[in-house]
């Protein structure tokens, strides 16, 4: 375990716990080993954890991978205990913002206000927060802001980027 300690926590979506999941090499999945050796604090919701689970046993790429039911569901709940482990499960959120654009996404967006969190994922419609372009994306990015005016919202990259950033500069 690392020396590093970072005030910054996250929410990460189903998108990036899946990647992360099949492609433990790539930036989701490096972005779970910084998480579990730096102690960089993520956070989970029942309802966010029920998605990824169900999301999960139905993904088309087990058998895409050739892998057996057995191994499938052995690689699953591996994964799931791992994410349980390193996570803290918080239930019940508050709905504190409607998202009536992308209604799923609310429960993110909700979790990463009550815990004061950043988030992780690649949804186009979240990563517009960030950089709203159209009218309706400035607005909903300028009444986020009013609720969380903390909250940024990074790809994996992104996010991988920020925390070796912070981790360089507690080293001086």
């Amino acid at each position: 375990m690392s020396e590093y300690k970072t005030s910054r926590c996250f929410i990460l979506d189903t998108v990036t716990y899946l990647q992360a999941t099949f492609n433990p090499l790539g930036p989701a999945g490096q972005l779970i080993d910084f998480i579990k050796e730096n102690q960089v604090s993520i956070y989970i919701s029942g309802e966010i954890f029920n998605e990824l689970k169900s999301t999960l046993y139905k993904n088309p790429l087990w058998e895409k991978r050739g892998s057996s039911q057995t191994k499938k569901i052995e690689q699953i709940e591996l994964f799931l205990n791992e994410i349980l482990e390193i996570a803290e499960k918080i239930d019940p959120v508050p709905n504190k913002f409607y998202y009536p654009r992308d209604p799923k996404d609310e429960k993110i967006i909700n979790l990463a206000i009550d815990t004061e969190s950043d988030i992780v994922t690649r949804d186009k419609d979240l990563l517009s927060f960030q950089n709203p372009v159209s009218a309706e994306e400035i607005k909903e990015a300028n009444r986020l802001k009013a609720i969380a005016p903390s909250l940024s919202i990074f790809s994996p990259e992104e996010a991988l980027h920020q925390l070796t950033l912070e981790r360089s500069v507690q080293k001086y």
